[in-house]
Parts: C-alpha cells; structure tokens; sequence
C-alpha cells in the first residue's frame, strides 16, 4: 500500500463474521465463549480493539473498528489464526481438516451500531427461530468475502 492511501485510510465499524464456507458447525456446544476470550486477548495484544464478539456453533461475529489500514489487515490474519487453532484443539483432525473458514464483513454506519450489538448478545435466541442462512440475509450480507476486497482499497477514502 502507497503512502497515500495510508493518508486516506478511514476508519469504519466492521461486522464481521467467520464461518464454513458450507455453514457446516465447526464451534463445539458451550465453547463458543472460549473462542471468543482468545479472539480478545489476541486483539488485545495486537492494539485491535474489539467492540464485541459472539460466537455460535457455525459461525463467530466480531464487531470491530480497527484505527489503521495496517491494523485492518492484520484483524484478518489473526481472526483466521485463531480460528483454525481452535478447530485443531477442539475438533477431530479427520473434521478439522475438511472445514474451510470464510469470512463475510459489512462496513456499519454509527448509527447502526446499537442494533448490531443488540443482534451480537442475542444469538441464542435469534437462532431458536432462524438459520444461519436467514440471518446472513436478514443482516443484508450476501455473500462471502472470498475476494478478500473488503481487506484492500475499500477502506480507502478518496482524496
């Protein structure tokens, strides 16, 4: 990246969610949390601040602002490390080994915020009542971010 885009970079609320890209569970029963304390801690210690993360058994939300492009970037790396680590620790490796992770992300206006976190705290019960499928919609997230776009130039702010 140039050093102007750094000049232009803006920072913006992501919604971010990591799941299989066959929304197959890869989250144990009751180990969500557990993903989610590493997930902090690791963003602790790389300056990430994370506002919020909840986890489900297909699926983990991250509500985060990251104040850099440098530090958009690696949000990614550790959010996939994290992941895959803790597939490798709480799977089968014959399971563990067929999941591919993929992450959709929404950028989300301040004036969302509120409402993504209320959705974030309630995901047992938003699940009691809708698949993972109906709430990716539901959020307008329509599909995965496998061009890896969102992590690039999108950030950027035009001069």
């Amino acid at each position: 990246m140039s050093f102007t885009n750094q000049l232009h970079y803006k920072p913006q609320w992501l919604h971010i969610i990591w799941t299989s890209q066959d929304f197959r569970p890869w989250i144990p029963k009751g180990k969500d949390s557990l993903l989610v304390r590493q997930i902090h801690k690791a963003c602790r210690q790389q300056g990430i601040y994370l506002d919020l993360a909840a986890g489900h058994d297909q699926h983990i939300h991250l509500l985060v602002r990251p104040h850099t492009q440098k530090l958009a970037e690696q949000l990614r790396t550790l959010v996939s490390y994290q992941s895959r680590r803790f597939m490798y620790r709480h799977l089968p490796s014959d399971i563990s080994s067929q999941i591919t992770l993929v992450d959709w992300v929404k950028t989300i206006r301040h004036q969302e915020l509120g409402v993504i976190r209320r959705h974030l705290l309630r995901q047992e019960k938003i699940h009691e009542n809708m698949s993972f499928e109906e709430e990716l919609q539901s959020l307008g997230m329509t599909q995965p971010n496998d061009t890896c776009v969102i992590w690039g130039d999108i950030y950027l702010v035009s001069a």
